[in-house]
Parts: C-alpha cells; structure tokens; sequence
C-alpha cells in the first residue's frame, strides 16, 4: 500500500528548521506540539467507541457483566441482548468498522469476525477514567496552535509562509494516511472469504487441519498442485503449508533484523535505551510486552505498552497504559500520533526494545528526550 506520509526528508527540514528557531535542546517536543493533533479516521472511529462506552457505563449490571467476563464469554452469554439500544448501536458499528484488523496478516480476523476483540476495547474504556475525547482535542489544538504561532513569530518574514505550509501539508498528510489505511484494509473481509472458501475444500480433501491454513500456501504451488491433482502434489502442497506456517509462528516470537544477516542489538546510551521521540512527557511504570491481540484483555492499567508496532485498531490499549514504547516507526507512526492525542509520553523504533525488556521491569519513559531507562 503506498504511504501519503511525509517522507524522512520533509521531517528532517521540519526539525532542521524549529532546531534552528528554538534551540536544538526544545526542537524535539516543539515538533511533538506542533504535530499534536491532525484529524484522522481512527480517531473519529474511537470516538464512537467512546460514546458507546459512555452508554454502557450508564448501566451498572452491563458494566459488572462485561467486567465479570471475557470478550467471548460475554457475547456467548447474549451479549447486549438486554439493552437493545446498545445491542443495535453496537451492530452498527461493527457493520460500519468491522473490516479493521488488529494485525496487518489477512490471517487474522477482522473486529466483524471476531467481535469480543471490540468488548475488550470497549472495557479497556470503561476501565480508563472515560475523558471526554472532545475535550483533549480542544487542548491539544490550542496548544498546537499556539505552538506555531510562536515559531512563525521568531522566522524572518520570506520564511513564514513556506514553514506554514510545511506544517498544514504534514497534518494532512497524515490524515490522509490513516483514512488510506481505513479504506484499503475494506479489502481484508472480501480477501479472507475468498480464502475461507479455498481453505474449506482443502481441508475436506484433508490437505490442511484449519481452513485459514490455506493463507500460508504459496500461489505458484497451488495452482501447479490443482492442475496436476495427484497425490504427490497434494502431499507435497501439505508439507508446505505446515512448513510455511511453523516459520511464521516463530518468526512472530522474535524481533526482525534490523539489518539483514545482523544481530538484534539494543541501542543504548549511558544506561539508556535509545530510540525516536514520539510524543513529549515522562511517565513510570511495569512493561507490559504486547504481541497480539491475544494480549489484550491482560493489559493492566497504567502499565507501559510495549510492541513492535501498533496499528489503528490496537487505540484503545492507549487509553489504559501509562506511556508507549515500540521497536520501529518515528514521530508520524501510528503510535506517536495517537499518544500525542492521548497525552501519553512515547518513544518509538527503540531497536530491541522486546527483547531486553521483561514484563514487570520497572522502566522511566522520557518521550520528550526519545530515551527508556530501568527504573
């Protein structure tokens, strides 16, 4: 998918520019403030899944229930069933958003077809204190735009529209990413129904154990395999994907190079691990590694997040955590601009980070300065 976002060059004048106005020491949180909110799809989407935890949080009994169970569980027992306002206003959701995926495979389900992954964020809301969204918004922009009124204010004058400029195009740059994001991942459910179907007939010839297995065959091998149809392909078709998908499984256990053929060493600096500046603030607490989205209904609150990447659909993980650390992306990932909306501090593309960190390490995040320290 191609990227809208502003490119390393466009970043690299930007900073260049405010380091040259403000001090090398300040550009790093002016940039953070000045990027501080930019209007994009996934907060819009967040939003309604704020009002709807606002509705539910007027219902004791719901809460309790919701609290007293797992995601699936809670759906399993009738879900909303008593509340059929909710109930619908919880369809329509997933019927408008239900193509967003928690991890960027098509393997995975979508929040359509696995809907308790929306109940886990749902109670990962009501767990938060529930700030109206609105509001941060409000803060955030006032801060922002005071931000760069300062900023333009110190330029000579033939340099104050062209850093304006610079700053209105990487905002909406990055909104149009995001909406990008939202619409191209639509092709995610019409995709794994296609490959569903495909799954199903191989797993009735008894070539693959699960349907989805079919995602880890290689095209070329199958379509040779269908043609010829004899049981040497077949067999050969099945030793693939079981090949194909043990290797993703362990792949998925371990940081990626970060250069080919190279060790995974962590970048530090006197005692410090080193990455980007994501979003500005210091904040403590526990790490909390998450891998999937099988991790999240452990989330504890006021732990510090810590993955590889996040994507969209991982927002409301933001609203318990109490700062955010990822292995890659830089100050216009996802992860930066969500918690600079948030008002989490962030530090991304801390080069394993994963691995040198282990759940329960007490850790010091300085988003404004991009360091992690043990604590």
């Amino acid at each position: 998918m191609a990227s809208c976002w502003p490119s390393r060059r466009t970043i690299l004048i930007q900073t260049s520019i405010i380091g040259a106005t403000v001090g090398e020491a300040d550009a790093p949180a002016t940039f953070d403030r000045l990027l501080a909110y930019c209007e994009t799809k996934t907060g819009f989407v967040n939003k309604e899944l704020y009002r709807l935890a606002r509705r539910i949080a007027e219902h004791p009994k719901l809460v309790q229930a919701l609290r007293a169970q797992t995601g699936q569980q809670f759906l399993a027992a009738g879900g909303f069933i008593q509340e059929a306002d909710i109930a619908a206003a919880f369809q329509r959701f997933l019927q408008d958003h239900g193509h967003r995926e928690v991890e960027f495979d098509p393997y995975h389900p979508t929040w359509l077809e696995a809907p308790w992954l929306v109940i886990e964020n749902l109670k990962m809301m009501l767990d938060s204190a529930l700030e109206d969204p609105a509001e941060k918004e409000r803060i955030l922009k006032i801060r922002m735009l005071e931000t760069e009124r300062q900023l333009i204010g110190g330029l000579p004058e033939d340099l104050r529209f062209p850093v304006q400029e610079l700053l209105r195009l990487t905002r909406v740059y990055t909104a149009l990413d995001d909406i990008e994001h939202y619409q191209t991942t639509r092709l995610t459910l019409p995709f794994r129904k296609g490959l569903l179907a495909l799954g199903v007939a191989l797993q009735a010839r008894g070539i693959i154990t699960e349907a989805m297995d079919v995602f880890f065959a290689r095209a070329e091998q199958l379509s040779e395999t269908i043609r010829l149809n004899d049981a040497e392909s077949w067999c050969r078709l099945a030793d693939s994907i079981v090949r194909e998908k043990q290797a993703y499984q362990n792949h998925r256990q371990h940081s990626p190079e970060w250069e080919l053929g190279k060790s995974q060493a962590c970048s530090a600096k006197d005692g410090d691990f080193v990455g980007l500046p994501g979003s500005p603030g210091v904040a403590c607490g526990a790490v909390f590694k998450v891998l999937s989205q099988d991790d999240f209904a452990d989330f504890p609150a006021n732990a510090v997040l810590v993955a590889r990447t996040t994507n969209p659909a991982w927002t409301p993980l933001f609203y318990k955590a109490a700062a955010v650390i990822t292995e890659s992306g830089g100050p216009l990932s996802h992860g930066a601009v969500t918690a600079r909306e948030v008002g989490l501090p962030a530090v991304m593309s801390v080069r394993g980070v994963l691995d040198a960190l282990t759940n329960g390490d007490k850790v010091i995040v300085d988003g404004t300065a991009g360091r992690v320290r043990l604590d």
